[in-house]
């Protein structure tokens, strides 16, 4: 199985990974948000970074992107464990 973890060196808003993500594929927030079983309403809130998704809705719209929530501890000033 292919690693499509994504691993950034640098902050990327979570607003702006996922409309681009979405966009790569093609997708509108209403094909996102079916895949997601999220309402549409909440995508674009995500998108426009109206609101910080609960775990649960993270894990949901990441899962549809094709991505698993990992969280990482890091001291601050040197690499992600």
């Amino acid at each position: 199985m292919p690693d499509t973890t994504l691993r950034f060196r640098h902050e990327v808003s979570l607003a702006v990974l996922v409309h681009d993500q979405r966009k790569v594929r093609g997708w509108s927030q209403k094909r996102l948000a079916d895949k997601a079983g999220i309402s549409v309403y909440t995508i674009g809130r995500i998108e426009s970074a109206r609101i910080e998704p609960e775990r649960n809705t993270l894990e949901c719209v990441l899962g549809a992107l094709g991505y698993s929530l990992i969280f990482a501890v890091e001291r601050k000033g040197e690499e992600t464990v």
